[in-house]
């Protein structure tokens, strides 16, 4: 109670000096700190002690903290703040603290109530861990599930890599067969164009043999027709000479005759 009283007083005086680090909102969980501890210091001096505190301070009826005898840093904290009047439990707690009365039994309370505050964050921090480990057991199943999935994805490539290779095999030795078969097609295509080849150069050859034994023959056909020609020629000349010679004494034979009649 004496550090949030302390805390308190520090807060007022950032406040009252105007620091621009002063939070309000810590201000007011301060006062509602203070006013919790307050009610548990009543609470534990109202079990022990509820007829011994003084029945002036108890019935009187306080209007303002003036009235409760702080301290003045104090009371301008809690003026410039915004309280003007304090509550039932503040009246009733407030002034046993100060004065000292029963502070062993504050101290227990107190004790108490941090005591209280540390199983909560203790529960708090076993509620995590149990909410951790549930979701580390679903993380875990989840990843046990990915594995899974992840080998069996391995196993599906692992046989759909030997099925491609087993398939390249396959198309390779069909393509060697193809090219045996091209290949002996081609020899056998080769060979019937050179059988057939061959064949017309033994005829053309042939053929060839019989146009020179016909152009021979021709040759000698015509050597006779001039050599004919030639006797012909001759003889035609020889017989035209004798015609002109027949005609040229037969001129002149009529010549002869008809000069005396002339």
């Amino acid at each position: 109670m004496e550090a949030l009283l302390s805390q308190f007083t520090f807060l007022s005086d950032q406040a009252l000096q105007g620091n621009k680090n002063f939070d309000p909102s810590a201000m007011e969980d301060l006062m509602k700190l203070f006013e919790i501890e307050s009610y548990k210091a009543w609470a534990a001096l109202e079990l022990v002690e509820e007829k011994q505190v003084k029945g002036a301070e108890i019935t009187m009826p306080i209007f303002s903290f003036d009235q409760m005898g702080l301290k003045d840093d104090l009371l301008h904290g809690i003026y410039n703040y915004g309280f003007e009047k304090p509550s039932a439990i503040q009246q009733r707690a407030i002034m046993p603290i100060i004065n000292g009365r029963d502070l062993k039994k504050v101290a227990i309370a107190t004790q108490c109530a941090q005591r209280g505050r540390v199983a909560r964050k203790e529960l708090r921090k076993l509620k995590m861990a149990a909410r951790e480990t549930g979701a580390l057991q679903a993380a875990k199943n989840k990843l046990e599930k990915q594995v899974e999935e992840l080998t069996w994805r391995l196993q599906l490539e692992k046989r759909m890599r030997d099925t491609n290779y087993i398939l390249t095999e396959l198309a390779k030795s069909a393509q060697n067969l193809v090219k045996r078969e091209n290949w002996s097609c081609s020899h056998r295509i080769v060979y019937k164009i050179s059988e057939e080849r061959l064949k017309q150069a033994l005829d053309a050859e042939s053929k060839i043999v019989q146009l020179k034994t016909v152009m021979h023959s021709l040759e000698e056909k015509i050597s006779d027709i001039e050599s004919e020609n030639q006797h012909v020629t001759a003889e035609g000349t020889a017989s035209v000479q004798q015609a002109e010679d027949v005609v040229s004494n037969y001129v002149n034979f009529v010549v002869v005759l008809l000069h005396p009649i002339l």
